[in-house]
Formats: structure tokens, C-alpha cells, sequence
């Protein structure tokens, strides 16, 4: 299986991470980190970040994809601007 093929995603972002193919796709992207956050070097609490979302149309590739222990996730998460709680804000023109 490739597991780098496009794929259509028919699931919710919660329902994906459950499936195979996101598994491996996980443990690839661990094992190129060395099982090492790439910001701190932790190797604890381990997370795979998508550098540009899923629905702004970045893709479950290996250039997209980046291993970040918890702490450093949240750090990048809340200097987003349009990341709030895993949600996208949507911008309001007054």
C-alpha cells in the first residue's frame, strides 16, 4: 500500500486519525523526526502537525507533515492567527 497516495477524505478530522492509513502515515512522519520534536527535541508527548491545514488544502504529505512534542504544538497552534481551539476562526469584516 502507499500510503502517500491522495486520498478523499469521507471522515471527520477524529474518524481519520483512527484509521490505518493514518497510523502509518504517523509513523513515518516519527521515525523521519527520530522520534524527537523538530522545535525542542522533546520526545515526550509526541504529535504530527499538518503545516498548513487539511481544510486550507494542505495534504497529508511528508513536506506537509512535522513531529512537535505537546507543548510546542500548542505554541505554534496559538501564534496562528486563524487557529482557535482546533477550529478555524472565520474572519468578520465590521
Amino acid at each position: 500500500m502507499d500510503i502517500w497516495k491522495p486520498i478523499v477524505l469521507r471522515k471527520t478530522r477524529e474518524e481519520y486519525k483512527k484509521t490505518k492509513l493514518w497510523k502509518a502515515r504517523r509513523s513515518h512522519i516519527l521515525q523521519r523526526d527520530q522520534h524527537k520534536c523538530i522545535k525542542c527535541s522533546s520526545s515526550y508527548c509526541l504529535q504530527v502537525h499538518h503545516k498548513k491545514y487539511m481544510l486550507d488544502c494542505g495534504l497529508d504529505k511528508p513536506e506537509n507533515l512535522e513531529t512537535l512534542c505537546a507543548s510546542c504544538h500548542s505554541r505554534v497552534h496559538s501564534l496562528d492567527e486563524n487557529y482557535n481551539n482546533g477550529e478555524i476562526r472565520r474572519s468578520v469584516s465590521n
